[in-house]
């Protein structure tokens, strides 16, 4: 069966109303329990299914005549993390940053969440997002969260575990 784009719309749009329907969860539990409950179901509903959808989307992709044949390319920040010219380091951050939120709260809560700066078209830039779309996220700013622009890990230079200077 071929999935069109519009397809997987709707599929999103009816996983996106299952997950409100999932709001009654816990609803035999009280107060912050209950709250816990519908978010925990919430959060698995929808991190698998828009995880199977993007895989779609890819199939679907891939699938059309003019892409036939074609390599299926890995994301550029898996394959960063096997390229052993990369610096250790940034592949310890590409490595652990890639893994879901809920499997990094131990390290950043614990205070072992390592920081990668480098330089992007000559300026300093802090890598704050490592996508599963194989790009990364990066600031000008020393912060944790929030990027201004998102290229290739391959693009950013001079690796550091420390802001460099202007």
């Amino acid at each position: 069966m071929h999935l069109t784009d519009q397809t997987l719309d709707d599929l999103e749009a009816k996983i996106l109303k299952a997950e409100d329907l999932c709001l009654g969860a816990g609803s035999d539990l009280d107060g912050v329990d209950a709250l816990n409950e519908r978010d925990r179901v919430r959060a698995i509903i929808y991190h698998h299914a828009l995880d199977l959808i993007q895989m779609a989307r890819e199939v679907n992709f891939w699938s059309k005549p003019k892409n036939k044949g074609k390599l299926i390319p890995m994301g550029t920040n898996e394959k960063a993390i096997y390229d052993f010219d990369m610096p250790d380091f940034v592949r310890a951050f590409l490595a652990i940053n890639s893994l879901s939120a809920m499997e990094t709260w131990p390290v950043r809560t614990a205070g072992y969440m390592p920081k990668l700066y480098g330089r992007h078209k000559g300026r300093p830039v802090r890598v704050v997002m490592v996508s599963r779309l194989g790009d990364v996220g990066i600031s000008r700013e020393d912060k944790e969260c929030g990027y201004y622009e998102r290229c290739s890990i391959y693009d950013v230079t001079d690796y550091s575990k420390e802001m460099l200077p202007k």
